[in-house]
Protein backbone atom coordinates (compact mmCIF):
# COMPACT_ATOMS: atom_id res chain seq x y z
CA UNK A 1 0.00 0.00 0.00
CA UNK A 2 2.84 2.39 0.83
CA UNK A 3 4.55 1.79 -2.51
CA UNK A 4 1.31 2.21 -4.46
CA UNK A 5 0.46 5.40 -2.57
CA UNK A 6 3.93 6.83 -3.23
CA UNK A 7 3.56 6.17 -6.98
CA UNK A 8 0.02 7.59 -7.03
CA UNK A 9 1.20 10.77 -5.29
CA UNK A 10 3.22 11.48 -8.45
CA UNK A 11 0.17 11.15 -10.72
CA UNK A 12 -3.02 13.06 -11.42
CA UNK A 13 -6.27 11.17 -10.86
CA UNK A 14 -9.93 11.64 -10.02
CA UNK A 15 -10.87 8.05 -9.26
CA UNK A 16 -8.78 5.07 -8.19
CA UNK A 17 -10.35 1.63 -8.68
CA UNK A 18 -9.01 -1.30 -6.69
CA UNK A 19 -9.99 -4.85 -5.97
CA UNK A 20 -11.40 -5.34 -2.51
CA UNK A 21 -9.49 -8.46 -1.46
CA UNK A 22 -6.01 -9.85 -2.01
CA UNK A 23 -5.80 -13.31 -3.53
CA UNK A 24 -2.91 -14.38 -1.32
CA UNK A 25 -4.35 -13.82 2.16
CA UNK A 26 -7.82 -12.32 1.60
CA UNK A 27 -6.92 -9.46 3.92
CA UNK A 28 -8.85 -6.68 2.11
CA UNK A 29 -6.23 -4.16 3.24
CA UNK A 30 -4.45 -2.66 0.22
CA UNK A 31 -7.19 -0.45 -1.24
CA UNK A 32 -8.30 1.03 2.06
CA UNK A 33 -4.71 1.59 3.22
CA UNK A 34 -3.83 3.40 -0.03
CA UNK A 35 -6.87 5.67 0.47
CA UNK A 36 -5.88 6.34 4.08
CA UNK A 37 -2.27 7.20 3.17
CA UNK A 38 -3.44 9.53 0.39
CA UNK A 39 -6.16 11.08 2.57
CA UNK A 40 -8.89 10.12 0.10
CA UNK A 41 -12.53 9.30 0.79
CA UNK A 42 -13.31 5.70 -0.04
CA UNK A 43 -16.25 3.43 -0.76
CA UNK A 44 -15.69 -0.30 -0.36
CA UNK A 45 -17.35 -3.34 -1.94
CA UNK A 46 -19.10 -1.34 -4.66
CA UNK A 47 -21.48 -3.22 -6.97
CA UNK A 48 -22.77 -0.15 -8.84
CA UNK A 49 -20.97 3.14 -9.43
CA UNK A 50 -22.22 6.48 -10.74
CA UNK A 51 -19.80 9.29 -11.52
CA UNK A 52 -21.26 12.78 -11.63
CA UNK A 53 -19.75 16.24 -11.64
CA UNK A 54 -17.33 16.33 -8.73
CA UNK A 55 -18.70 13.30 -6.88
CA UNK A 56 -19.32 9.57 -7.07
CA UNK A 57 -22.19 7.51 -5.76
CA UNK A 58 -21.45 3.92 -4.86
CA UNK A 59 -23.98 1.19 -4.17
CA UNK A 60 -23.00 -1.78 -2.04
CA UNK A 61 -24.85 -4.84 -0.84
CA UNK A 62 -25.62 -5.05 2.85
CA UNK A 63 -27.69 -7.55 4.78
CA UNK A 64 -31.27 -7.12 3.63
CA UNK A 65 -30.68 -4.37 1.07
CA UNK A 66 -28.39 -1.91 -0.64
CA UNK A 67 -26.46 0.94 0.93
CA UNK A 68 -25.83 4.08 -1.15
CA UNK A 69 -22.75 6.16 -0.31
CA UNK A 70 -21.76 9.47 -1.92
CA UNK A 71 -18.26 10.98 -1.69
CA UNK A 72 -16.45 13.85 -3.43
CA UNK A 73 -13.74 13.29 -6.01
CA UNK A 74 -10.90 12.40 -5.93
CA UNK A 75 -11.72 9.12 -4.23
CA UNK A 76 -10.85 5.44 -4.09
CA UNK A 77 -13.37 2.64 -4.73
CA UNK A 78 -12.89 -1.07 -4.11
CA UNK A 79 -14.88 -3.18 -6.55
CA UNK A 80 -17.04 -6.16 -5.72
CA UNK A 81 -18.22 -8.81 -8.18
CA UNK A 82 -21.09 -7.39 -10.21
CA UNK A 83 -19.67 -3.89 -10.67
CA UNK A 84 -18.99 -4.50 -14.35
CA UNK A 85 -19.23 -7.03 -17.12
CA UNK A 86 -15.69 -8.27 -17.85
CA UNK A 87 -14.36 -7.69 -21.35
CA UNK A 88 -11.85 -10.17 -22.68
CA UNK A 89 -9.01 -8.92 -24.89
CA UNK A 90 -8.85 -9.83 -28.55
CA UNK A 91 -5.78 -11.56 -29.97
CA UNK A 92 -4.82 -8.25 -31.60
CA UNK A 93 -5.05 -6.51 -28.23
CA UNK A 94 -2.90 -9.19 -26.58
CA UNK A 95 -0.23 -8.83 -29.24
CA UNK A 96 -0.24 -5.02 -28.93
CA UNK A 97 0.08 -5.28 -25.15
CA UNK A 98 3.24 -7.37 -25.54
CA UNK A 99 4.88 -4.40 -27.29
CA UNK A 100 4.02 -1.89 -24.54
CA UNK A 101 6.75 -0.71 -22.22
CA UNK A 102 6.52 -2.10 -18.70
CA UNK A 103 7.87 0.36 -16.17
CA UNK A 104 9.37 -1.37 -13.15
CA UNK A 105 9.51 0.74 -9.99
CA UNK A 106 11.73 -0.27 -7.10
CA UNK A 107 10.39 0.55 -3.62
CA UNK A 108 13.87 1.58 -2.47
CA UNK A 109 14.05 4.17 -5.29
CA UNK A 110 10.86 5.71 -3.87
CA UNK A 111 12.30 5.86 -0.37
CA UNK A 112 9.80 3.30 0.92
CA UNK A 113 10.77 0.41 3.16
CA UNK A 114 8.91 -2.47 1.56
CA UNK A 115 9.91 -5.01 4.19
CA UNK A 116 6.94 -7.00 5.50
CA UNK A 117 5.47 -5.75 8.77
CA UNK A 118 3.76 -9.05 9.48
CA UNK A 119 5.56 -12.30 10.07
CA UNK A 120 3.77 -15.64 9.67
CA UNK A 121 4.97 -17.93 12.44
CA UNK A 122 3.04 -21.05 11.52
CA UNK A 123 0.32 -22.32 9.19
CA UNK A 124 -1.53 -25.50 10.08
CA UNK A 125 -4.77 -27.38 9.63
CA UNK A 126 -7.03 -27.85 12.65
CA UNK A 127 -6.74 -31.25 14.34
CA UNK A 128 -9.28 -33.83 13.18
CA UNK A 129 -12.13 -34.78 15.49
Amino acid sequence: AEVLAKVLQQMEYDLILAGWRAIDDSSAQVGVRVAEILGLPQINLVTKLEVEEGKITGHREIEGGTEVVEVPLPALVTAQRGLNEPRYPSMKGIMQAKKKELKVINAADLGVNAAPKVEIKEIFLPKGK
